[in-house]
């Protein structure tokens, strides 16, 4: 294939959305969110899906936990990137902050 990058040029950095400025820091909706890490991504993965169900789409990296306000992230050592994790720390904790996704339709998708 010409033209093709060759798989050592790929990254393991994945893409997580930043959260917008105003959810970027500052306290969370209750003021008493914990912090839950995991070492095993498998693990993360069942808690996460326990509580929210089922991603859309893909696998839960980390996720927020409205009802318990927990805030799930894999372990530092767990997670090929300290960059990367602390994207999805702050994604995660935006959330906390009232942050949500907003609504794909299938108008936005095309």
């Amino acid at each position: 294939m010409t033209g093709a990058a060759p798989a050592q040029a790929l990254s393991l950095v994945r893409a997580v959305e930043p959260p917008p400025p105003q959810f970027a820091s500052g306290p969370t909706l209750s003021g008493h969110t914990r912090e839950r890490d995991f070492d095993d991504p498998f693990a993360l993965q069942r808690y996460c899906a326990r509580f929210l169900g089922a991603p859309k789409r893909g696998y839960y990296q980390a996720c927020y936990i409205p009802a318990l306000d927990e805030v799930v992230l894999p372990d530092a050592q767990a997670w090929p990137s300290r960059a990367e994790r602390e994207a999805l720390k702050a994604h995660e904790w935006a959330h906390a902050r009232g942050w949500r996704h907003p609504a794909v339709t299938t108008a936005s998708v095309n």
